[in-house]
């Protein structure tokens, strides 16, 4: 039996495409949460540069150890 324009045109009442996107959604979620928590657990603890005890003990802080003063 030959269609119309108008009946090829209506939706399918299957419910495979939702099924398709809610599978390909579940394996993205499922990727990217493996990638995050490689992220973390390969990271190291502290990423902020400078440690604390240690301040005074590198070049970008403070003046040179042969800084001597401007003179006027």
């Amino acid at each position: 039996m030959a269609k119309t324009p108008t009946e090829a045109r209506q939706a399918s009442s299957r419910t495979t495409n939702f099924r398709v996107l809610i599978i390909s959604m579940v394996i993205t979620v499922l990727v990217l949460g493996g990638f995050a928590i490689a992220f973390i657990r390969t990271t190291p603890a502290k990423m902020e540069g400078v440690p604390t005890d240690t301040a005074g003990e590198h070049v970008s802080q403070g003046s040179p150890p042969d800084a001597k003063p401007l003179s006027k």
